[in-house]
């Protein structure tokens, strides 16, 4: 056996076992102190505000009650003051240049006070220059909305990871915030840091850039988002039962079909008419018995071209399928991409839908064929006006706080799991999105996702809060002639843009999609099929290791060391595994079933 894994052995032998026990700068989950961390008032963008600046160890605040770097900014006073910042910094030494890879948790909250002018960034700076994702020069940003409420952002860890190449000498890695104004006692800005991992790092498969879902995301195309609004838009408003509508839902039918999808349609009465809004599946080859949905509404009114209501969120739609035409892109689920009709009339298309197919999720038919016409419903992501964050009242261009909303509805049965399906894109935004952040809240409304509420979770996307913002007159297009092309500026078809970038980015992780012969998914296969369709999750890990994927005739699995000797072996129990008796390195995970063998790499924390 052991010679199976000499080509392996040759190439991967010295690269990754340097790798493993590549040198870690600072490794801190601030169980024990804060280890060289050092606080400091005014660490950012040369503000001169120390006394709403604080930074202490928090002996309960980090992941599961645990250590962690706290920081607020704002309170104390009720006197308005303006650019306050600090953070936790730690200097490294590197005897060469090198790659580092800088990871780390973190949380941003923002109290409900503050004014929707206000805002506050979580940041990161290497040698005092400000790193985010792409063209963000923050990690995370939160707003404020003026409503009194509950704390604005996510009471939820998220994580961060950056690759960045550094010279020989020392340097210095800073974490914390920045608040530009408060104007309360009450207005506070809470920053959590924990899991702090700084180290060398030789494997490309290491860096965010290189991951699978990173790089379906990176077959977006912005101007490709724009023309397909523009596309939309020059049909008119797309009124149901108009003819504009009956145009405009040809040309995107055989745009999809160019694409190599066979359209459905779902037919539903409307006052005594016919009316159908209309689909494309990418059908997963692992469990095509489950998926997640992406949907707009496809219809419009205003009289003018409904670029925005809902050119832009339709126009993600159709560019999420034409980048999951790819054969090469291999989803674990599969993934519906509907535009809804009616949804201006009241929701009638989603209605239909939802009425018609929810008694049919997850059953095969024909019985056996392995196929499912109406899979689970494993969540709903629906887009609906996304590119006009002016602020309110309407500034001329985006404000600086511009952001893509992301509402729950608190009072559905199943509102955490929706929640927790917000939380997931909100992560893809800080991950995917180049230029504008996320805000989560819970107040979803009048959009197609309020359908599916009761019956899986179901989030809305959106470039204001619908009844807070929206309602009240954030974007004065709304219903409007002015709803065409020409009205929006490059920076209001970014945001758009940005949530495309956002749902895929979180579709294609939710889905575990993986390319074809990427190196970073799979070292070594036999059958490329069995490739596709298997996952290891969490990798790496410290204990356990768990098989996601189709039901199969499960022989044995091996595991061998990167020397290529056999240390471990199971003959049942296959779905969960435990390696953490061994010390960590480099293995490799051999999976045989009765027609085919794949071997996975294994990083052992």
């Amino acid at each position: 056996m052991r010679k199976n894994y000499a080509l392996i052995v040759v190439v991967f032998l010295v690269f990754q076992f340097q790798n493993i026990n590549a040198q870690q700068y600072i490794n801190q989950n601030f169980n024990n102190g804060s280890g060289d961390f050092v606080y400091a008032d005014d660490l950012f963008k040369n503000t001169n505000t120390p006394a709403y600046a604080d930074g202490v160890l928090s002996p309960n605040r980090g992941i599961n009650n645990s250590g962690a770097l706290l920081l607020t900014l704002g309170g104390k006073d009720d006197n308005r003051a303006g650019e306050m910042s600090g953070g936790w910094s730690q200097d490294i030494e590197l005897a060469s240049a090198q790659k580092i890879l800088i990871s780390f948790k973190f949380k941003l909250l923002q109290s409900g006070d503050y004014e929707q002018e206000e805002r506050s960034e979580f940041l990161l700076a290497v040698d005092n220059e400000l790193i985010g994702n792409a063209n963000k020069t923050f990690v995370d940003q939160v707003k404020g909305d003026g409503n009194e409420g509950p704390e604005i952002g996510s009471d939820a860890f998220f994580k961060f990871e950056k690759v960045v190449s550094l010279s020989s000498g020392k340097h210095t890695i800073a974490l914390g915030g920045y608040n530009n104004a408060k104007s309360s006692s009450s207005e506070v800005t809470t920053m959590i840091i924990d899991d702090v991992l700084v180290k060398a790092t030789k494997d490309p498969c290491e860096d965010p850039k290189n991951s699978a879902a990173q790089k379906i995301v990176n077959l977006t195309d912005f101007n490709h988002y724009k023309e397909t609004i523009k596309n939309l838009a020059d049909f008119g408003d797309r009124t149901q039962g108009s003819n504009s509508y009956n145009r405009a839902e040809e040309w995107a039918v055989k745009y999809l079909e160019d694409f190599g999808y066979d359209v459905e349609f779902l037919e539903y009465n409307y006052q005594g008419g016919k009316r159908r809004s209309f689909y494309v599946t990418k059908v997963s080859e692992v469990d095509p018995q489950n998926m997640y949905i992406v949907s707009a509404h496809f219809d419009g009114r205003g009289g003018g071209g409904a670029a925005n209501d809902d050119g832009s969120g339709s126009a993600i739609i159709l560019n999420i399928a034409r980048i999951l035409s790819d054969p090469n892109i291999k989803p674990n689920v599969s993934i519906r991409m509907i535009l809804w009709n009616n949804e201006e009339t009241g929701l009638n298309g989603s209605r239909a839908y939802a009425n018609a197919r929810r008694d049919l999720r997850g059953q095969e038919n024909p019985r056996g064929s392995g196929r499912y016409p109406e899979p689970n419903w494993l969540g709903v992501i629906q887009h609906d006006m996304m590119m006009f964050d002016h602020g309110l009242p309407p500034q001329t261009d985006q404000i600086k706080g511009a952001d893509i909303d992301i509402e729950f509805s608190q009072n559905s049965r199943l509102a955490n799991q929706s929640k927790e399906l917000a939380l997931k894109v909100k992560d893809a935004n800080i991950r995917f999105a180049t230029d504008y952040p996320s805000e989560i809240t819970n107040n979803m409304s009048s959009t197609d996702s309020k359908s599916f509420e009761s019956l899986c979770p179901s989030i809305s996307l959106r470039e204001n809060r619908r009844l807070a913002e929206i309602g009240k007159g954030a974007d004065p297009h709304w219903h409007r002639r002015t709803d065409v092309y020409n009205t929006f500026s490059e920076n209001d078809f970014r945001l758009g843009f940005n949530s495309l970038q956002s749902t895929l980015g979180a579709v294609a992780s939710l889905s575990g999609a993986v390319i074809t012969n990427d190196t970073c998914d799979t070292l070594s296969v036999k059958d490329n099929t069995l490739s596709n369709s298997i996952r290891i999750i969490p990798n790496p890990t410290r204990d356990f290791l768990t098989i996601i994927g189709p039901k199969r005739n499960f022989n044995n699995i091996n595991l061998y060391t990167i020397n290529g000797a056999k240390v471990k072996s199971w003959t049942k129990e296959f779905n969960k595994i435990s390696i953490q008796e061994f010390s960590a390195g480099v293995y490799f995970l051999e999976i045989n079933t009765d027609k085919e063998t794949l071997t996975k790499k294994v990083l052992k924390k």
